[in-house]
């Protein structure tokens, strides 16, 4: 099913542009009496493919792929896919914000339910689960990242992103299928329902990590410290005031997003023009390291 959802908007020309950026009442006043020929405008669709998956034991996940293209997923040409996954007690709709500035730096995304919750809840609930339910969380990612691949270029890169549990998730999911090109962990418990990041990230070798939390998120905080400690591979951690945990953490602060962004830019070696490279140009380039103002990183 092939959902169009029309967002955003710009205005565009040298004399708008000197408005915009100019900070004073006058400059302001210049863009309304501007005329309508200087003043250009348009819309950006965000083509959202629902795609509705079936675990082996019958468990419904739905999963939406969006990004903004007019063609299909599969002929378009993306940076990366952003695989994002929530937090326990969740649902994807917390990625719906941080994935349109992911969408707007050329990235597609694609979320999902966890397996009872949200949309991905139908046969029991979360709160029901035992640790054999918990388990099956992460063949349904590895469920989701087959189907995605089956829906765009097969040279696109695949990152794995996910917040507090799901980033457990999303470093699991790196650990046991290759051709995973980076994972970033947003606010990361140090261990939940079997899976303990510390011993987790031990194994990797080449991967790439990038870890954001807030300083005063008594228990993420830590966790993300002691799981950036471990991490023999290339690894980056952001920290933030305040005390913002996952999804709301990207919200509430705006440089968070646009270094997370910046980050895969720098991971995947992508210039702006994406269509301009060849298959199997895309990859980790270790010598280039990479900071803006904002987030504290070590």
């Amino acid at each position: 099913m092939i959902a169009i959802v029309r967002h955003g908007g710009r205005v565009c020309g040298p004399l708008f542009r000197f408005a915009r950026r100019a900070a004073t009442l006058g400059a302001a006043l210049l863009l309304l009496v501007l005329p309508a020929s200087c003043v250009k405008t348009y819309k950006t669709e965000l083509i959202a493919e629902i795609v509705p998956l079936e675990a082996p034991d019958g468990t419904p996940i739905q999963l939406v792929l969006a990004h903004e293209n007019e063609r299909d997923a599969a002929e378009a040409r993306f940076k990366a896919v952003i695989i994002a996954v929530h937090d326990e007690g969740k649902n994807n709709d917390g990625w719906a914000v941080p994935s349109i500035t992911l969408h707007r730096e050329g990235y597609a995304v694609a979320r999902w339910d966890l397996r009872g919750h949200g949309r991905s809840s139908l046969n029991s609930p979360y709160t029901g689960f035992g640790d054999a339910d918990w388990a099956k969380c992460a063949d349904d990612l590895a469920m989701v990242v087959h189907a995605v691949r089956e829906r765009v270029r097969p040279e696109t890169p695949i990152i794995v992103a996910g917040e507090g549990y799901g980033g457990l998730l999303a470093l699991d999911c790196a650990r046991h299928h290759d051709g995973i090109a980076g994972v970033v962990m947003v606010s990361p418990p140090r261990e939940a329902h079997g899976l303990d990041g510390v011993a987790l990230v031990k194994d990797f070798e080449a991967c790439p990590i990038l870890i954001l939390a807030s300083e005063n998120d008594t228990t993420r905080y830590p966790a993300a410290m002691a799981i950036k400690d471990a991490a023999p591979a290339f690894s980056e951690i952001r920290v933030y005031p305040g005390s913002a945990r996952g999804t709301d953490l990207l919200a509430e602060k705006p440089d968070a997003m646009q270094q997370f962004a910046g980050w895969l830019d720098v991971v995947l070696g992508t210039p702006a023009d994406v269509a301009s490279h060849s298959e199997g140009s895309l990859q980790y380039r270790p010598q280039v390291s990479w900071a803006v103002p904002g987030g504290r990183s070590s």
